[in-house]
């Protein structure tokens, strides 16, 4: 964060919404979103607002939500496959019990 500050302030003078993830002693990983503006020098000494998010939880919900989208659609296609194999099978089965004896018959007649 500090590398962050030192870099963007002086350039831009200001920074938005950038997120960086870093794994506390005693809470764990924690993923932050940053604002920062300049408001003032003194001297020196640049001084500025510094804006941070916990949005840990968020990226989880999001990831989370991207993994059931996606299994939602493997889902989908596997139905989407059975249901054309069900009806290529039943199609083949009506025709076949449709006709059942027109071969057998077809020879009879001919003899």
């Amino acid at each position: 964060m500090r590398s962050l500050l030192e870099d963007s302030i002086p350039q831009k003078g200001h920074f938005q919404d950038v997120e960086i993830e870093y794994d506390f002693e005693q809470i764990g990983q924690t993923i932050m979103r940053l604002n920062g503006q300049e408001i003032t020098q003194i001297g020196d000494i640049p001084l500025i607002i510094l804006i941070i998010e916990d949005i840990t939880q968020r990226k989880q919900l999001e990831a989370k939500r991207t993994q059931l989208l996606a299994q939602e659609q493997s889902a989908q296609t596997a139905a989407e496959i059975a249901n054309c194999a069900k009806d290529e099978f039943l199609s083949i089965l009506s025709h076949q019990l449709r006709n059942p004896l027109s071969y057998p018959l077809g020879w009879m007649q001919l003899l």
